[in-house]
């Protein structure tokens, strides 16, 4: 029996976006067993127990869902069920992404908290990887004369990477706030801290709070805060006072999405070639590529 499981992003988000968090992990936890059951063996109860489904209603529930979705397959026959793998249900689904995240039995009992990690901490490699590429980019570029002067106050920037917290790539670090949390997730952003928090609890991540810098004084002049208030109304309620007691400076910044940093183990499936079954059923995204695909082609045999 396997110590852990891999299981698809795209699964992830699938269960995520269809509140359907018990039947992945009544699905895992079966898989944890066996490939095959039936009811009234052991391994079936080894599993509702594993995913604390103690409820038999619930367990038809999240049976009956598991198969409508084909994650599950039945012989009315020999009555036994089977467990389909990773690969049928991605060609099945059209996950095509190889992206996939470690999942272990402890984890099965806080499915929603693992599925709102699991897809932050893909979303924030994928802007990671992003911020890397853009600096490989620009290091490779001649550097060009930049116009103009720079200001005392570095106001536009600060608000810049603030109202572009999700896809700045300018940003000196890779977090996300709870409003693009919110937007992600299509949660409130009240839910979403409340997640956040937990997921934190549970080690699934760390972040820790980043003020961005804008004026140092010696001493506090609480008008040079209003003078940004006023400016810049949309940061009001984001200025920071901080105190540097060594050297008794005060700093005047803007308080910007926590850094956050992943610990979910994040692997890439193996790479086979991606057969589209008989019973097909594409995400939405695959009939937009398509349909975009074949106007490209119209226009091309209009231009002939």
């Amino acid at each position: 029996m396997s110590e852990y499981l891999v299981v698809p992003i795209q699964q992830c988000e699938y269960a995520e976006k269809h509140g359907i968090h018990n039947a992945l992990a009544f699905y895992l936890a079966l898989k944890f067993q066996d490939d095959k059951f039936r009811l009234n063996c052991p391994k079936y109860k080894a599993a509702y127990l594993l995913a604390d489904i103690k409820d038999s209603r619930s367990r038809k529930k999240y049976l009956n869902t598991l198969i409508e979705l084909n994650w599950i397959g039945y012989n009315p026959t020999s009555k036994v069920y089977h467990v389909n793998g990773t690969q049928k249900i991605r060609r099945f689904f059209g996950f095509e992404k190889r992206t996939a995240v470690k999942i272990f039995k402890k984890d099965l009992t806080e499915i929603r908290t693992f599925t709102f990690a699991a897809i932050l901490c893909y979303r924030l490699l994928v802007i990671g990887k992003a911020k890397k590429k853009k600096a490989s980019e620009d290091k490779e570029r001649a550097p060009e004369k930049k116009r103009g002067v720079k200001k005392r106050f570095a106001s536009k920037e600060v608000i810049f990477d603030l109202e572009n917290d999700l896809l700045d790539l300018n940003a000196d670090h890779v977090g996300m706030s709870v409003k693009k949390m919110g937007e992600l997730y299509d949660l409130s952003p009240s839910t979403c801290s409340e997640l956040k928090k937990k997921v934190q609890d549970l080690g699934y991540i760390k972040y820790r709070k980043v003020v961005k810098h804008l004026f140092s004084m010696k001493k506090p002049n609480y008008s040079i805060r209003n003078h940004y208030a006023f400016a810049f109304p949309e940061i009001a309620n984001k200025l920071r006072f901080t105190k540097n007691y060594s050297t008794g400076t005060i700093h005047l910044g803007v308080q910007s999405y926590d850094e956050i940093f992943g610990n979910v183990d994040i692997k890439r499936l193996p790479s086979k070639k991606f057969k589209k079954s008989a019973n097909f059923c594409a995400s939405p995204l695959f009939f937009d590529v398509f349909e975009g695909f074949q106007m490209k082609l119209l226009k091309k045999n209009k231009g002939r």
